[in-house]
């Protein structure tokens, strides 16, 4: 198992996808990291051997160190493709989540001493098969951090990963850091204690995106199970456009993704291969279309307003591409080197339109949309995803591209007729 290869090619993905951000020098660099690590990177690595002793408390505040000289020269802020901010705050549950968080000692998940000053937190889902490991790294705002908290934790409950996609359990490490108040090189040695302990070139690889590193995640271990959230945030969260319960609960989304193929024989190996969980578009597009979703039944934003504004800024962005068919978008965005490559032509609009893609997806499919996105996850290891896509949704991924070509041609406001909010069940 390869931690660096993941964690990097998922660097990409937050510079392209998840992050927001389109800027050339920065996607430069993570393709020259992808194409260095597929040959340099040892092909396995040791499990992480923290054995600190479990705890749920706040660590003890110490006087906050001054930033190194590691220090973020720009901001970007991830690029917004819809304005709809909340009106209203709707949290967690209080005596769920507090009890949920309190109780969740489990000695055999290992912890990993964050830097003093740093706020911790451990909390295990109901169903008892994810623990997170919520850390705020000195110079993040009290606010900021309970607000990444309570929507990611949420965001678990209201769509838990099934206790039979994997076996044991799944650590989430999740990472909040202020963009100029937090020491770099204090955090990268705590996130390298549980990405890649044993590699030298960890501390590197992961602390020349912090500057404008956007919120994303990585799978960092098949065995144990271990994911990571990073979330940048600055004295507001990065991108007040909206709420910062889409971007919470869209990485949320992809752990779940990701934990059907932790087990899985089958391999895909380097950038150029697509994914185990299938291509892309469509591992963006689900991820969008369930965080607006989440972030709707949190009263933290509207699902159809969100959607109505996806599809606009999509067919704003295929009107001004040029010599781009329709029928060519999705395959345009189908792994993670053709997405760093639609971003570094200035065509980074395709993969955001996996989640318009996604929603003509479902709605050719017929009803059971939520049942059918499961049984797709349900269907990877076995089947693998292109016959699982058959299976799922009734056609071919190839077939369905020549779909949403047509469906393109379409006037926009005939397009959005098709948007639909399923029902989210909780149990």
């Amino acid at each position: 198992m390869n931690k660096v290869l993941t964690g990097v090619v998922a660097l990409a993905l937050f510079a392209a996808g998840c992050g927001g951000s389109s800027d050339s020098e920065e996607l430069a660099q993570v393709r020259a990291e992808l194409d260095a690590l597929k040959e340099q990177v040892a092909t396995t690595t040791a499990a992480p051997t923290t054995t600190a002793a479990p705890t749920t408390t706040t660590a003890t505040p110490t006087p906050t160190p001054a930033p190194t000289t590691v220090v973020p020269t720009t901001t970007l802020a991830p690029t917004s493709t819809t304005t709809q901010v909340p009106t209203a705050t709707v949290p967690v549950p209080t005596a769920e989540y507090q009890s949920l968080c309190v109780t969740s000692v489990l000695p055999a998940i290992p912890v990993f001493e964050a830097p003093a000053g740093s706020t911790a937190r451990r909390c295990a889902t109901s169903a008892g098969n994810v623990v997170f490991d919520f850390t705020a790294y000195p110079g993040v705002l009290d606010s900021l951090y309970e607000g990444v908290v309570a929507a990611i934790f949420h965001s678990a409950e209201l769509f838990p990963i099934p206790l039979d996609a994997f076996d044991g359990t799944a650590q989430v490490m999740v990472a909040v850091w202020h963009r100029s108040k937090t020491d770099y090189v204090k955090t990268v040695d705590h996130r390298c204690s549980y990405t890649a302990p044993d590699l030298e070139q960890c501390s590197r690889d992961l602390l020349g995106p912090m500057p404008f590193q956007g919120i994303g995640m990585a799978k960092v271990s098949n065995s144990p199970v271990v994911f990571e959230v990073v979330f940048p945030t600055e004295d507001d969260y990065i991108d007040t456009d909206v709420s910062h319960w889409l971007p919470s609960s869209h990485e949320w989304f992809h752990v779940y993704q990701l934990a059907y193929t932790v087990e899985s024989p089958r391999t895909a190996v380097g950038p150029d291969a697509v994914p185990l969980h299938g291509p892309i578009w469509l591992h963006e597009g689900l991820a969008d279309y369930v965080g607006a979703l989440i972030s709707d039944q949190a009263g933290q934003a509207d699902f159809e307003s969100t959607y109505y504004e996806w599809f606009d800024w999509t067919n704003v962005e295929y009107e001004r591409s040029t010599g781009i068919a329709a029928s060519e978008i999705l395959p345009n965005c189908s792994t993670p080197a053709s997405q760093v490559a639609a971003e570094e032509s200035r065509n980074a609009w395709q993969c955001p339109a996996g989640r318009v893609a996604v929603m003509r997806l479902l709605d050719l499919a017929g009803d059971g949309q939520i049942e059918r996105m499961k049984d797709y996850y349900e269907g990877l290891v076995e089947l693998g995803w292109e016959t699982s896509f058959v299976r799922s949704f009734g056609r071919t991924h190839d077939a369905f591209y020549l779909e949403f070509g047509d469906f393109l041609a379409l006037p926009v406001e005939q397009q959005k007729s098709i948007i639909a909010q399923p029902v989210l069940e909780t149990s």
